[in-house]
């Protein structure tokens, strides 16, 4: 599951945690330094919408050194988990008929990162 940041024709930046899109710096407030869990998190302000990100500080970024200018009929997308994800970095620009639907909520995720399917089961009382 993926992110839309760029539509077609707008112009994509990225230098460390600063993503821009048509010459704006996307609104980023970070909400959690990342010192005791080695996870950076931070609020991101896509047009109207708002939504969590998060670096893992022990992870290299990818960054994109050179202007992209988004095609015609496709997107770009990122996932929020920005330096754990492949994305429109890695394999480019994702044609509209490759889009499958909008995520309206997201109940779980079992990524590695967490653990959650390593952790031993509690019994609960």
């Amino acid at each position: 599951m993926k992110r839309v940041v760029g539509l077609p024709g707008d112009r994509i930046h990225m230098s460390d945690l600063q993503l821009v899109i048509n010459d704006k710096p996307v609104p980023l407030q970070i909400t959690d330094r990342g010192e005791s869990t080695g996870i950076l998190r931070a609020t991101e302000q896509l047009g109207e919408h708002s939504h969590e990100i998060q670096i893992d500080l022990s992870l290299g970024m990818r960054e994109i050194d050179d202007e992209l200018v988004v095609p015609a009929d496709s997107y770009f997308v990122m996932g929020d988990f920005r330096n754990n994800s492949e994305d429109s970095r890695y394999f480019g620009f994702v044609h509209k008929d490759r889009l499958i639907g909008r995520v309206t909520r997201l109940a779980v995720s079992v990524a590695d990162e967490r653990q959650w399917l390593k952790a031993p089961l509690q019994k609960l009382d």
